[in-house]
């Protein structure tokens, strides 16, 4: 878990591949229960739809998530908004490990900007609205989670050395 951008996808499946497991992604699946005559990504949805709509196809690919880590060995990667919806962490609590990939808020912010300003941001103001969002999310994410990775604005190969010595510190990989 994670903020947008914190590098929840890249490194869930690099851990997947690296325990030789399945991967898996709350907003690909997400997506996929969108029912529509186009495709549309998660912003797409979340533009055109709202958060109320968006957040219950969430709670939908999340139960579909928890079945998938029951049966074990899946590293999942979760939406950047997913913390704030409390549907959809219901069903996929106590089905792993939650870990917090903690970016600093301005290497996040680097990185979203350069993919234009998300649906989730005011227009007008973004910096100013992602850092409101980032401290108000931080909290909840260490709150839940039960490791936290401090990533510091490394690379993918940095970040993913770094999750795996957190992991194998705390006793969970194999």
């Amino acid at each position: 878990m994670g903020m947008k951008h914190s590098g929840k996808s890249t490194l869930s499946r690099m851990l997947a591949w690296h325990m030789k497991g399945k991967y898996r992604d709350l907003d690909t699946l997400v997506e996929a229960e969108y029912r529509s005559d186009r495709t549309l990504t998660c912003r797409e949805i979340y533009r055109q739809h709202g958060r109320e709509f968006f957040q219950g196809l969430e709670q939908l690919a999340a139960e579909r998530l928890a079945e998938d880590l029951s049966r074990g060995n899946v590293a999942a990667a979760l939406g950047g908004g997913t913390i704030d919806n409390e549907r959809a962490l219901r069903p996929l609590s106590g089905l792993g490990v939650f870990v917090y990939l903690q970016e600093t808020a301005d290497v996040l912010y680097e990185r979203i900007a350069k993919g234009g300003v998300p649906a989730f941001l005011d227009n007008e103001n973004p910096y100013e609205d992602f850092i409101l969002l980032y401290n108000r999310r931080t909290p909840r994410y260490e709150e839940l989670s039960e490791i936290i990775v401090r990533l510091d604005g490394g690379g993918t190969e940095a970040s993913f050395a770094l999750l795996i010595k957190t992991l194998e510190e705390n006793h969970y990989v194999w």
